[in-house]
């Protein structure tokens, strides 16, 4: 099995052993046969089919839990592996111990435009300037009170 995905091009051995963890636990776990580890060199891409069910057979990324999931990436993944109209994609989030968390991404997912900075910066420019000086009006008395305690 790792063997096929070598020579397809995979050279990175993190992505080999994770591909075949994941393959022998839908084996053994699920039941799942006829399973075939794919590499996909365009993505740089390893994932899980099962061999021989034609259309709707679920597809398993295994993706080390360290790795960076951009929407954008997410994106890529969907748009190639859509052409093989799986029935889900199901990214399997491997740790080093060996547990791992699956989920299954949503088509249509669109990223986002406006950056977590913006949108916060944004957020904050709509707070009107009485509820400002509010909060801080609070938090010197809280500050005041529990001096006088002490």
């Amino acid at each position: 099995m790792m063997d096929r995905m070598k020579l397809l091009g995979c050279k990175d051995e993190r992505k080999l052993m994770l591909a075949h963890q994941t393959c022998l636990e839908l084996a053994e776990i699920d039941g799942l046969k006829n399973l075939v580890c794919n590499y996909d060199a365009e993505l740089d891409l390893t994932y899980v089919t099962e061999d021989g069910v034609v259309d709707s057979a679920n597809v398993f990324i295994p993706v080390h839990s360290t790795f960076s999931l951009t929407p954008l990436w997410i994106q890529n993944v969907q748009n190639k592996l859509s052409s093989t109209n799986p029935k889900s994609i199901i990214l399997v989030i491997r740790e080093s111990d060996t547990t791992f968390v699956r989920h299954k991404l949503s088509a249509g997912l669109i990223p986002s435009q406006v950056s977590c900075k913006k949108f916060h910066n944004a957020r904050l420019d709509d707070t009107s300037d009485n509820e400002t000086d509010n909060r801080r009006q609070t938090v010197k008395r809280k500050i005041t009170t529990s001096k006088q305690k002490c």
